[in-house]
């Protein structure tokens, strides 16, 4: 029973991976997993490993953010298109979820931000190269965040097996 468990938690925690590029919290899913397996079948809490996970979690959400917005400013975006980014990208994630169940999400969210940060600094500047620069740098940003994210939720994954 208790190999069952196990192959069950793991399990559990690369669903918990693989759920972050369609926009759900992985990181904190993994944290939650660890905190529910420690304390409901280890019988042991071993808080040192559980603050360290909540910290890469709060950081890992944080990072999504500011690397989308970060790349957006990079590539010459205002504060409205920055903002704009991140809307397009939640507002896209629900759309591309609709047409496509998994890749839809990823790619709505991608998109989204390209196309709310596009169409506010177009807005402001009437200039389509400079527009589609902004919008290329939110895109990437999503990417890149995401990328970002699933990167520290392996080194959670990590902690785990070690501890």
């Amino acid at each position: 029973m208790s190999v069952l468990i196990t192959v069950l938690f793991w399990f559990l925690l690369i669903l918990a991976v693989i759920t972050i590029p369609f926009n759900l919290p992985g990181n904190v899913i993994i944290l939650v997993l660890k905190f529910l397996h420690s304390w409901l079948i280890a019988d042991h809490i071993n808080w040192k490993v559980i603050g360290i996970l909540a910290g890469i979690a709060a950081v890992s959400e944080l990072l999504e953010f500011f690397v989308t917005v970060k790349s957006t400013k990079y590539f010459g975006g205002s504060k409205n298109s920055m903002i704009a980014s991140i809307i397009g990208s939640i507002i896209g994630a629900f759309v591309g979820s609709s047409f496509l169940l998994l890749i839809g999400t990823l790619l709505g969210a991608m998109v989204g931000a390209f196309v709310g940060s596009f169409m506010i600094d177009y807005y402001e500047n009437k200039d389509y190269n400079r527009a589609m620069k902004t919008g290329m740098g939110a895109f990437t940003g999503v990417a890149g965040g995401k990328l970002s994210k699933i990167l520290l939720a392996v080194i959670m994954l990590i902690i785990i097996a070690l501890y």
